[in-house]
């Protein structure tokens, strides 16, 4: 099959958006993708100089650390959402 490309876009961005490469072993659904990053992958740039900033072995592994809580928590709270909808849709 092919690769699925999006375009995407964040608050957190400034400037550019950022382009996401979904390989087709992947079934991927239209909606609200969750996805994670290679972070050998991942470039980070001064705003201002645009200088590319590089970051230690343990910036990386707080990095995903802090996105792997990150994540739990957004699952913990979509699984909240979906309890409340299943309650809500039986009265």
């Amino acid at each position: 099959g092919r690769d699925l490309s999006l375009i995407c876009s964040s608050p957190y961005l400034i400037g550019e958006k950022i382009k996401i490469i979904i390989d087709s072993d992947i079934d991927a659904k239209v909606g609200n993708i969750k996805f994670a990053l290679r972070y050998n992958k991942v470039f980070v740039f001064d705003g201002k100089t645009e200088e590319r900033i590089y970051l230690t072995a343990q910036e990386l592994a707080d990095a995903k650390e802090e996105e792997r809580q990150r994540l739990a928590e957004i699952e913990e709270a979509e699984s909240l959402d979906n309890q409340i909808a299943d309650i809500k849709g039986s009265l």
